[in-house]
């Protein structure tokens, strides 16, 4: 059986890790969002040629973001659950 301060400890080690997964996801989710919100201003000044090339790559850059948010979603609801 742990004792007290082992299982402070043990629940310490398991917030920081949280932390930083939260940071980082937070970092990917902001990098994503200004990648999505460049490719719409670049949609918005595009030329009806460029139409295609541009709505690749925003689609692209909002499953990103939207694949991050996912991520953290998913993972702070299991811990959520524990």
């Amino acid at each position: 059986m742990k004792t007290r301060q082992e299982y402070i400890e043990g629940l310490k080690g398991r917030l920081d890790a949280w932390n930083a997964d939260v940071e980082k996801w937070e970092v990917e989710a902001h990098s994503s969002r200004e990648q999505a919100y460049y490719q719409l201003r670049q949609l918005q000044a595009a030329s009806s040629s460029a139409w295609t090339e541009f709505t690749c790559a925003a689609d692209e850059a909002w499953n990103r973001m939207n694949a991050a948010v996912t991520k953290a979603r998913s993972h702070l609801e299991k811990c959520d659950k524990k």
